[in-house]
């Protein structure tokens, strides 16, 4: 049987990585019950449909660029309903697990077995990445392309050029995913700094950044034409979630949530292995993209604990390098971690997720022939319009959204909040009523929760029609 350059035989470092992946993806569908179905993270999804059934090419949000929605289209295309789609979603966020067990059978001498799972677990389990998972909008998929920019960046440690250029890609697809992942831009300096030291072809992973960067290119020029105009745009969006907060309560924050809330004793151990290991790469592309975060965050006031979310693989990875270096008291310590990534997992939440109520909503509304326009009613709604939309689309609906208000309208309620004269579907929690526009219209606009979100999933933004 053929060996791998850690005396452990091909098919058993294979399968332990089949074994590790297969053990995350199953924990990690524990979790589905509790997947949160929001604006946030609807939005890679929603801006994914919009492009496939209207050609629209913008970010899902103004705060990211075109490749958060690029990423998520496979879903898109496997999912045959909302719950189809984030059980995906639980699935494709455990990639981190398989990657970074191939990397840390490459990088540890002895013991690699061991290593390899207690990585797998750390990963599986933590408290942050669950979280990210289940709310989406925290880092989107910034932590997985953060762990194949590591495979690059391991690869060009050991010679291997286009490892630099692995990294350069799927970093600034990672600054894509979340606008803080930009200070991560202080790392790919440093990279190319080293390269040009080296006498590497720096300028060709500087010539893929620059094509990469294209989409948020395009987007900040369209950004700068708001009625703001000029940087006073991108400082109304950069300013809108900062906090009137001290640095030094931005940074403690960031360090007790992060390391102590997060992580508990484990952040300990990790910090010890951070110590020991000698992967020089790896601790130069932390500490250069610690501190590009850290400025970026405090610049806008707006740095928090889970911004650091995206950098857990290469963390993780430097750490066990630095365990894996210690001999048995490092193993002891990997032991340690793993109990304590049990004791600090994340439980789970007191709400459930809607995807279930949301795919029965929009069932019904498949079965209608007529265009439809969809409105919510209600202070809170936790089945939204636009979620509904996003359900019929990955269902296969053939009947169509309208493009202005019909005659008669659509109205999505929990039961019994506003009219239950013209119920025309109901379940436990939600009714669907069909009323007139002038009905409609005597409703207070705090209550309404407008039909526009649901038809730009079929229509360009400038062929809807609203009429009030």
């Amino acid at each position: 049987m053929k060996q791998s350059t850690n005396s452990v035989p091909t098919a058993i470092f294979w399968g332990a990585i089949v074994l590790g992946w297969s053990l995350a993806i199953a924990v990690r569908l524990t979790y589905f019950p509790f997947v949160q179905v929001t604006s946030d993270t609807l939005s890679p999804f929603v801006g994914a449909i919009r492009w496939l059934h209207t050609g629209w090419f913008q970010p899902a949000n103004p705060e990211s660029d075109q490749w958060l929605w690029f990423l998520s289209l496979p879903l898109v295309w496997i999912a045959d309903g909302l719950g189809s789609l984030f059980w995906w979603k639980c699935i494709a966020t455990t990639v981190v697990v398989p990657v970074s067990m191939w990397l840390v059978g490459k990088q540890v001498q002895t013991h690699k077995l061991f290593w390899m799972l207690m990585m797998a677990m750390v990963l599986t389990l933590d408290m942050g990445l669950v979280d990210t998972m289940l709310s989406g909008f925290r880092g989107y998929w910034a932590p997985e392309c953060m762990a194949f920019a590591c495979v690059g960046l391991w690869q060009w440690g050991r010679g291997k050029v286009f490892g630099a250029h692995v990294t350069t890609v799927f970093t600034i697809v990672g600054m894509g995913q979340h606008p803080l992942v930009l200070g991560c831009g202080l790392s790919l300096v440093w990279l190319w700094y080293q390269m040009y030291k080296r006498g590497e072809s720096w300028w060709l992973s500087v010539l893929l950044a620059v094509l990469f960067l294209v989409p948020r290119m395009f987007w900040v020029w369209e950004l700068l034409q708001c009625d703001a105009g000029g940087w006073a745009c991108i400082q109304e969006i950069s300013v809108s979630s900062s906090e009137a907060t001290s640095t030094v309560e931005l940074l403690e924050r960031v360090v007790v949530d992060r390391l102590w809330i997060e992580m508990g004793l484990a952040s300990g151990i990790m910090l010890l292995g951070w110590y020991r290991s000698t992967e020089k790469s790896f601790q130069s592309w932390i500490i250069w993209s610690v501190v590009g975060v850290v400025l970026l965050g405090l610049s806008v006031s707006t740095l928090r604990p889970y911004h650091f979310r995206v950098l857990i693989v290469p963390m993780f990875l430097f750490a066990v390098d630095g365990l894996s270096k210690w001999g048995g008291l490092g193993r002891v310590l990997g032991a340690c971690w793993m109990v304590m990534v049990l004791w600090y997992r994340i439980e789970p939440v007191d709400w459930y997720t809607t995807v279930e109520e949301t795919d029965e909503v929009a069932g019904f509304l498949c079965a209608q022939t007529e265009p439809i326009w969809l409105e919510g009613y209600g202070e809170s709604l936790d089945v939204s319009p636009q979620s509904v939309g996003v359900s019929m689309i990955l269902q296969g609906c053939e009947v169509t959204f309208a493009s202005s208000p019909t005659e008669k309208l659509w109205v999505l309620q929990q039961t019994d909040r506003f009219n239950t004269t013209d119920i025309q579907w109901q379940n436990n929690g939600y009714q669907l009523l069909l009323v007139t526009k002038e009905d409609w219209m005597k409703v207070p606009a705090s209550q309404q929760w407008s039909g526009h979100d649901l038809a730009i999933l079929q229509w360009h933004p400038n062929q809807v029609q609203l009429e009030w």
